[in-house]
């Protein structure tokens, strides 16, 4: 739900910590049709707004500063429906995770 939204930063917050982390995404599908992510980093040498910004995207928006940011963008009609069975929302899940990790990857890399 949109109001729970603030998990996302808290998960990137928490995965930060762990021992051998320097950079944390975290992002979660958030009020149905949108995708919402925390990035957060102790890496010196990584633009965070710039990444947030990439991932964002020219139909979502990002942005962040010190070491901590945040992106959205909408799904469109790609959607978590509540009205679907939990076995189809699971696989919708499944494939929006599965491109979000690779587009994160690949914006890493660039």
């Amino acid at each position: 739900p949109e109001k729970q939204r603030d998990i996302v930063a808290a998960v990137a917050d928490e995965m930060l910590t762990w021992s051998s982390e320097e950079t944390a995404i975290a992002f979660a599908v958030v009020g149905s049709n949108k995708v919402v992510g925390s990035v957060r980093s102790a890496n010196a040498s990584l633009s965070v707004h710039d990444l947030c910004l990439k991932l964002g995207g020219e139909h979502g928006s990002g942005g962040g500063k010190k070491g901590k940011g945040a992106y959205s963008y909408s799904l469109g009609g790609f959607l978590i429906d509540p009205d679907d069975d939990d076995d189809i929302n699971q696989q919708t899940w499944n494939a929006i995770k599965t491109k979000e990790v690779a587009r994160i990857f690949r914006m890493l890399r660039e």
